[in-house]
């Protein structure tokens, strides 16, 4: 079992034992209120038998009672006879003693007087249990403690497990946040440290920043493998355009068609290191467009004409919508490149006959550029690949079937 699993076993196990605590507090508080509820009936059970022991004129079971309980009670209940002494000889704490002319009891003094079956009166004194209002300020009754132990209990619980949940949730947060950031092609993302942590999240982490690490070196390999073979293979391509220039000067006339093709061969070699090349560039962090401002209307106009050669081959129409002149900031030729890619497969792809349009329109501060022919069409899960480098539609990579995914 691993680092998380014990910071996770160790912050459930201190939230139940903290839980465990205010129940135990809770049942604590209960037992010292119940006692405290005994201790308040327990003296009036008391005044009872000796009340009861005098109205049958039991003295004597009256002084063995007064005896028994003034051992055992914190506050000893006292028989005055008629003549106000005390029934054991002990004396009276003058607190107990009525005060005033009507002779009322002291606050907090039980008075009662009884009357015996012999006609003789007697006086009942006793200090209360509590004083006058002591008891609804008592802290610790049942209903109110039992609250405050539950509240403390949940607020514990709902802190520990709050603590819980942000420290293993925002280490993913950062996670997702990277994960993101490197699937939208920022290479150089990395996490780092996750502050003092040592647990497996970390290791995760480190784990990571190797994995995006390898990525980039891989992908700025691939890159840089790429424009070296596109530089290397120049020269022997400028050699053989040497050689074949001689060659035609040599044959006088004669192979015309065979150099040609040729020549042909060289060309599309030569335009495949050009766009390997753009795409090398373009691929680089340090890769800048020149921008500039031009018309759009004219750049696709010039881009049809090119294109109309290829459209009368195969009877075909292109028809070209444009709306108002649009003025737009960007790379001419890389813009061309990108329009005249798309036309020119629009053109290979449509059926014969038929029609190619192209539009664009302006909305939400972008131009809208549409080609749309009558062709077999993209299938639906190509889509999001076709303009990544390399890639074709057709699985067998055969030349007819359109370029180079460039």
């Amino acid at each position: 079992m691993g680092r998380l699993f014990w910071k996770i076993f160790t912050w459930f196990w201190a939230a139940l034992i903290l839980i465990a605590l205010g129940v135990g507090i809770s049942v604590k508080f209960y037992l010292e209120y119940s006692n405290f509820e005994i201790r308040q009936q327990l003296p009036r059970a008391q005044i009872a038998a000796i009340s009861l022991a005098i109205e049958r004129a039991n003295i004597d079971k009256v002084k063995e009672l007064l005896a028994t309980l003034g051992k055992s009670s914190d506050h000893p209940i006292y028989v005055l006879d008629n003549n106000g002494e005390e029934l054991l000889g002990r004396p009276v704490p003058d607190e107990l003693r009525p005060r005033g002319h009507k002779f009322r009891p002291a606050p907090g003094v039980i008075r009662r007087k009884l009357l015996a079956n012999d006609g003789r009166r007697y006086v009942l004194l006793t200090k209360a249990p509590w004083r006058d209002g002591a008891k609804r300020g008592h802290v610790w009754q049942f209903p109110y403690s039992s609250t405050i132990a539950i509240v403390i209990a949940l607020l514990i619980s709902t802190l520990v497990c709050f603590w819980l949940a942000r420290y293993l949730t925002r280490p993913m947060k950062t996670l997702s946040q990277a994960s993101n950031q490197l699937a939208a092609g920022r290479l150089d993302t990395r996490i780092g440290r996750l502050g003092n942590r040592r647990d497996e999240i970390t290791d995760m982490a480190r784990d990571f920043d190797t994995m995006a690490e390898r990525i980039q070196s891989l992908v700025d390999g691939h890159t840089q493998l790429m424009s070296d073979i596109s530089h290397e293979l120049r020269s022997p391509l400028t050699r053989l355009q040497v050689a074949l220039a001689l060659a035609r000067h040599q044959a006088e006339g004669r192979d015309q068609h065979r150099l040609d093709s040729m020549e042909r061969d060289l060309q599309r070699l030569e335009d495949l290191i050009n766009q390997v090349l753009t795409l090398s560039r373009l691929e680089t962090t340090t890769a800048t467009t020149e921008k500039s401002p031009l018309d759009l209307a004219e750049l696709v106009e010039s881009l049809v004409a090119d294109v109309q050669l290829e459209a009368e081959q195969k009877d075909c129409e292109i028809k070209l919508s444009i709306s108002d002149p649009v003025k737009v900031s960007g790379d001419a030729e890389l813009l061309r490149r990108a329009i005249e890619n798309v036309l020119r497969n629009a053109v290979y792809y449509t059926d014969m006959g038929t029609t190619v349009e192209l539009s664009y329109r302006n909305a939400d501060g972008f131009t809208h550029i549409k080609i749309s022919d009558a062709g077999p069409g993209i299938p639906e899960h190509r889509l999001g690949d076709i303009f990544k480098p390399f890639v074709r539609t057709d699985q067998a990579r055969e030349r007819n079937t359109g370029g180079f995914g460039l």
